[in-house]
């Protein structure tokens, strides 16, 4: 799989502004960046089992139809948990919440369809009319949802955005994240439980290239907001 460069983003409308830099026992920027590495990480999970659920009998469409549910159960927490007060950031950042929500939404639509489509062949024994159909409907199904993760993927360095404190240092510049020391790696270790060894594959799909890139985020030198000040 190859990645373009994270420039010219339509997917989401957000600049770097005045973000609230204080810290205290949960910040919300931090809450927010760790909820999406969490569902972020559950989805692809899903994806796996659904994967490995129907590798040995692809035609297995109660399988199929357990796994749509799976993942759309999963989709409808996720689509709650943007709409808590904490996340109700100030424009532009209001920006991000919305369009998750966006996107969670379409791929609910799909795995829902999905799972509906499948229903329709559960205990019955498809004809091969039906059988061409199932081979050129699912895979545009299954095309539809990468085209949301390649967006999703885009979006991954103004997610890590979100962290970074705009208030610059005496060289002038941003090198402070609103996360402390403790948070950091929190969330360090939330990317690696999620997705451990699939961080080292050469061939990522975009939610583990997601997640890696993140992960990068976090070593490229930013100071933590309770480390001090130049």
């Amino acid at each position: 799989m190859r990645y373009g460069p994270l420039s010219g983003l339509a997917f989401f409308a957000i600049v770097l502004g005045a973000a609230d830099s204080s810290y205290g026992q949960e910040n919300p920027r931090v809450a927010f960046v760790s909820e999406y590495i969490r569902v972020t990480g559950e989805l692809e999970r899903l994806r796996d089992q659904a994967e490995h659920d129907n590798k040995d009998d692809p035609m297995n469409f109660a399988n199929c139809v357990q796994s749509s549910r799976r993942i759309d159960n999963e989709l409808d927490t996720d689509i709650q948990m943007l709409g808590k007060e904490q996340f109700n950031f100030e424009p532009p950042f209001d920006s991000i919440r919305k369009n998750l929500a966006k996107a969670y939404l379409s791929k609910f639509s799909i795995w829902h369809k999905m799972g509906d489509y499948c229903g329709q062949f559960v205990g019955t024994l498809p004809s091969d009319a039906d059988i061409h159909k199932i081979l050129i409907t699912i895979p545009e199904m299954t095309a539809d949802l990468e085209t949301i993760d390649h967006a999703l993927f885009e979006a991954t360095e103004l997610i890590f955005e979100l962290l970074i404190d705009p208030k610059p240092d005496s060289k002038g510049h941003l090198s402070h994240i609103v996360a402390t020391k403790a948070e950091r790696d929190k969330i360090i270790s939330e990317i690696q439980f999620n997705f451990g060894k699939k961080l080292q594959n050469k061939n990522m799909n975009y939610a583990v290239a997601t997640a890696s890139i993140l992960d990068s985020y976090f070593h490229k030198g930013f100071k933590c907001a309770d480390e001090p000040w130049d």
